[in-house]
């Protein structure tokens, strides 16, 4: 039987499994979600290889579970940093510099939504959009009262939305990409919502 390192059982596998989570965390973000293997990850956590599988089926399941498990509170704190009584040109603008703000304070996160996640399999992408989904739902909401309003422009279909994610991604994958990211920030955030403001506000 494998030594207990905390008071419980339970408490041992919850400490296991973020061991898992910040061992992969590391791994990816320096060297790359292709780069690594399992093993990679257990020797990195000191963990025995084998004890890879009592928590995950596979690399793609444990990255999968990690964001299910980090991302929900990260845009729940996103939407609940946004004014209620903030217009939709407002709102738009403000989550969706806040939605790029949280790669540069959590890269792995951005890195896995925005370079890694066509490299993992359908049913872990699955999972991920699922995890994502209450942000773009979120988005959705802000245009639909910027057209009530008058302030953003309709669009055929489901072009608006189309519109909005193609450029946040756009500006993530510019922002992954750049060196210095902190300091590429302001400009890029400038930039990114210059082009959603322009390209669906109503003026």
């Amino acid at each position: 039987m494998p030594r207990i390192s905390a008071g419980t059982i339970a408490e041992h596998k919850a400490q296991t499994r973020e061991s898992l989570f910040d061992a992969a965390r590391a791994l990816i973000t320096a060297q790359g979600y292709d780069s690594i293997s399992h093993s990679d990850i257990t020797a990195y956590a000191g963990i025995a290889r084998t004890t890879f599988y009592d928590y995950f089926t596979s690399k793609d399941d444990l990255v999968a579970a990690f964001v299910e498990s980090t991302l929900p509170e990260v845009i729940n704190d996103l939407l609940g940093s946004i004014p209620d009584d903030a217009t939709p040109l407002e709102k738009l603008a403000q989550l969706s510099r806040k939605t790029l703000e949280f790669m540069v304070d959590d890269p792995f996160l951005g890195l896995i939504l925005h370079r890694e996640m066509p490299k993992l399999s359908s049913d872990a992408q699955e999972r991920i959009s699922a995890a994502h989904s209450q942000l773009g739902m979120a988005f959705a909401t802000i245009y639909r009262a910027g057209i009530a309003d008058g302030s953003m422009r309709a669009v055929p279909g489901r072009l608006g939305g189309r519109f909005m994610e193609d450029v946040i991604m756009a500006a993530a994958k510019e922002l992954i990409a750049t060196p210095e990211p902190e300091e590429a920030f302001s400009g890029i955030a400038e930039a990114m919502t210059g082009l959603l403001l322009g390209g669906i506000g109503s003026a």
